[in-house]
């Protein structure tokens, strides 16, 4: 690997780690877009676990369709230049987590150390569910010419995007 996409790499794991709510798009039986936000765990594994309610329309379009597009963006006071924002998309199956699971369990216990009493209280809630984000496929964009794919069993190696016409 050249030493500009190991540094890339880097860069991408750095600025992975370093969001707590993401970006949350999902679609209705129209085809019509819905566009969220939640805070997030990101497991080990590189999945991506969300705890919405009922009432949150992108719970009902997680079940309905079972997938999603997560987006990390960096902060716009913290941006060079707005027009390349770094981030973060996946495209992610979408599988709501059984609520007595040893799963659930170990994620709700990261959500609470993460976030503190809120869960706590949220987790006592009938209408709050987990679900698993896995991540299929992804794009980090770090600056002008500097895309990259995001693949491999990890979802952790990067190929650089060539300009240019796409055929």
């Amino acid at each position: 690997m050249s030493t500009n996409l190991e540094q890339a790499a880097q860069e991408y794991r750095t600025l992975l780690q370093s969001f707590r709510s993401l970006c949350l798009a999902t679609v209705d039986e129209t085809g019509k877009p819905d566009l969220s936000y939640a805070p997030h765990v990101l497991s080990p594994k590189g999945w991506f676990y969300v705890f919405l309610s009922d009432l949150a329309r992108h719970t009902g379009l997680l079940r309905a369709s079972g997938c999603a597009s997560v987006l990390l963006i960096e902060a716009e006071a913290q941006a060079q230049e707005i027009f390349v924002r770094k981030r973060i998309s996946f495209q992610c199956q979408a599988v709501q987590v059984e609520r007595e699971s040893k799963e659930w369990g170990q994620i709700m216990a990261e959500f609470e150390q993460q976030f503190g009493e809120i869960v706590t209280l949220l987790k006592g809630l009938g209408d709050f569910h987990l679900f698993r984000l896995t991540p299929e496929s992804g794009l980090f964009v770090k600056g002008f010419g500097q895309a990259f794919s995001i693949g491999g069993d990890q979802l952790d190696e990067l190929q650089h995007l060539a300009p240019g016409p796409k055929v």
